[in-house]
């Protein structure tokens, strides 16, 4: 007997999903990862995994351990871990990390800041 059961992998304890076509306006506060595939236009402050898809939208700041940006941000991104820009990111704002991976194609223009992983000077 096959258990197909056995092949999920477990993210995080949360997922927050905002999907494509789907909007938000104001503030976005989760306990665990979220995937962005939508339009927010607010901050976005998460414990845990920020992932915004090739077709996100973010008007605002991004606070969190790790972000997987390959959307656009108008906004500062901060994550205490790392920050990973797909060759589809755009990103207009600053940056603070401990750790920084740049695909091929990624456009970002501002400031950027190495500081020791862990560090988080937000709440």
């Amino acid at each position: 007997m096959i258990n197909p059961i056995k092949n999920i992998v477990q993210v995080g304890q949360n997922l927050n999903l905002l999907v494509e076509g789907s909007s938000i306006q104001g503030d976005f506060t989760a306990k665990g990862d979220v995937r962005i595939d939508g339009e927010l236009r607010g901050n976005i402050n998460s414990t845990g995994r920020v992932a915004l898809g090739s077709k996100s939208k973010v008007t605002g700041n991004v606070y969190c351990q790790f972000a997987d940006v390959g959307g656009q941000v108008v906004g500062n991104v901060e994550a205490a871990e790392s920050i990973t820009l797909r060759a589809s990111s755009r990103i207009n704002g600053d940056i603070k990390t401990a750790r920084l991976v740049v695909e091929e194609g990624a456009q970002f223009s501002g400031g950027c800041t190495m500081q020791p992983a862990g560090y988080r000077d937000w709440e």
